[in-house]
């Protein structure tokens, strides 16, 4: 593997570009069985197979008319004697149903509903650690990472892969950065750290170069940009020493001169400044063939509404006199052993319906995805926090097995906003960033039965089982108060003045 660093280094573009070819992910080979592009029709509604016109999908229907004549309304032959028809196309119904998209939001919103927190072990009496800690949460929040980490995770789990690059800017909010440093206690910065996402809907190809051990040895992005109405082709190589930003603007790979330092920046935290996030399918494939037929079976079922919803007055024999639209006491006047009738069907599709009605209910069990939908909730009544913890079991399971690739991402993250800390912002924080462990923790979102946890809070406090700190701690966790230590003192100061006033109430007494 470290061939591959030498060749990076060589600055020969030809032979860096085929190492990364090479070694494209799955979802760019199609390896896993599934491609960006079947994703991206699969996701997307209006690309969905029952929208396509294909013959081998769902194709219009052709119909061919007898030509009649109009005075005789016998059929017209053409010069051989064949009898004349034209062609027309019906358009057949097509529903396509959003299921993909609802899976991956509803997984997104278990997932990440509630914040990404930190477990962090630091030593409490050392300034320096604690300072670098609170400018981690302050680079995360200026970077909006709460909305951010949906759309990563929305797009992992859709495009199968997407990546975050860090890199640094010139501070441009020199008071807001002046207040942080002032009340965390470093010193101002000069410079911020920006996040910007990549992923192939936004026109990125993105190669991955990973060592025999799984780690991420250098990265590339391929993409375009438009320059004097004139796309023009870019391919950035990121290593944890060097990032290289090559261009093609004239025919010919190179360096691209008009950027930074000639196309080559060191970077100064000695890390790979991009995070890498993939999964092998989108989250939708395993039943992506059941979404694919109930979507067939609805359409299907349109059409035959659109044949036999509305009555068909169907006539076996002469009719002499038919009835005009809009007659009271309407009568058909017709001939010596003719008949009239509605069509209708024999029997109602009830094999059509039980089949929608599994279709949908598997779909929503095999990709652990809960209905949630308003006619499916209605009827449940006011559940228990254990009926909505089992309710929502699967949904949890699921996102949990998610945290095992999405995790392993947001740890990266972290250690790298360290090292952006340590090695650039502020090189004080250097052994703190290296000595002060942040791990990710992910809480499943759950509805809540607020009731019901108030009473459970006041029980504990009156049975001494927690105190009212922790109390108001687990308040404010569950959104139920702003801020707990503020909390805290309003509950002294009432009870001060409680204690106050019974006291002058004693002293009047006596």
């Amino acid at each position: 593997m470290p061939a591959y660093i030498d060749i990076i280094k060589s600055e020969d573009y030809s032979a860096i570009r085929r190492i990364f070819e090479d070694n494209r992910p799955a979802y760019m080979s199609g390896a896993n069985g599934y491609t960006i592009d079947q994703a991206k029709e699969e996701y997307f509604v209006e690309s969905h197979s029952v929208m396509n016109k294909d013959i081998s999908h769902r194709p219009d229907k052709t119909i061919w008319k007898p030509v009649l004549n109009e005075a005789t309304g016998e059929q017209v032959m053409d010069a051989d004697g064949n009898p004349k028809k034209t062609r027309s196309t019906a358009k057949v119904n097509r529903v396509p149903v959003p299921m993909p998209e609802i899976i991956v939001n509803r997984r997104v919103g278990f997932l990440l509903g509630n914040p990404v927190k930190y477990n962090v072990v630091f030593d409490e009496n050392k300034p320096k650690e604690k300072a670098l800690v609170d400018y981690v949460y302050e680079i995360e929040d200026s970077a909006k990472i709460d909305y951010k980490n949906k759309e990563i995770a929305r797009r992992m789990m859709s495009e199968m892969a997407c990546a975050e690059l860090w890199y640094l800017t010139k501070v441009k909010e020199k008071g807001f950065w002046n207040y942080v440093a002032s009340r965390i206690g470093i010193k101002a910065p000069l410079y911020s750290v920006k996040m910007k996402v990549f992923s192939p809907l936004l026109g990125d190809s993105l190669y991955p170069l990973f060592d025999g051990y799984g780690d991420l040895i250098a990265f590339a992005r391929a993409y375009k940009l438009k320059e004097d109405e004139k796309e023009v082709d870019y391919f950035d190589v990121y290593t944890a020493e060097i990032t290289y930003k090559y261009t093609n603007r004239d025919t010919e790979w190179k360096l691209d001169t008009e950027a930074t330092n000639g196309g080559k920046v060191t970077n100064l935290t000695q890390k790979i400044p991009v995070i890498f996030h993939q999964q092998e399918k989108p989250e939708w494939a395993n039943v992506q063939r059941m979404i694919e037929r109930l979507e067939k079976l609805l359409s299907n079922h349109a059409d035959m509404n659109d044949y036999f919803g509305e009555p068909i007055l169907a006539i076996f024999g002469h009719l002499i006199q038919a009835v005009n639209k809009g007659e009271s006491g309407k009568i058909l006047q017709l001939a010596e052993n003719a008949k009239a009738s509605f069509l209708a069907l024999e029997s109602p599709p009830e094999s059509i319906k039980m089949e929608i009605e599994n279709l949908e209910k598997f779909i929503f069990a095999l990709s652990q995805t809960p209905n949630i939908s308003f006619s499916e909730m209605k009827s449940l009544g006011d559940l228990s926090g254990v009926a909505l913890e089992l309710m929502f079991l699967d949904a949890h399971l699921a996102a949990r097995a998610k945290e095992e690739i999405f995790g392993i991402g947001i740890q990266r993250r972290v250690n790298l906003i360290k090292a952006f800390i340590g090695n650039v912002l502020d090189v004080s924080l250097k052994e703190a960033s290296e000595t002060v462990k942040m791990k990710p923790v992910f809480t499943p979102y759950m509805p809540k039965n607020m009731k019901e946890f108030v009473e459970t809070m006041v029980q504990s406090v009156a049975g001494g089982i927690l105190s009212t700190v922790t109390v108001t701690e687990k308040m404010e966790d569950e959104g139920f108060i702003a801020d707990s230590v503020q909390e805290q003192e309003r509950l002294q100061e009432e009870a001060d003045a409680v204690a106050k006033r019974n006291n002058l109430i004693g002293l009047n007494l006596q």
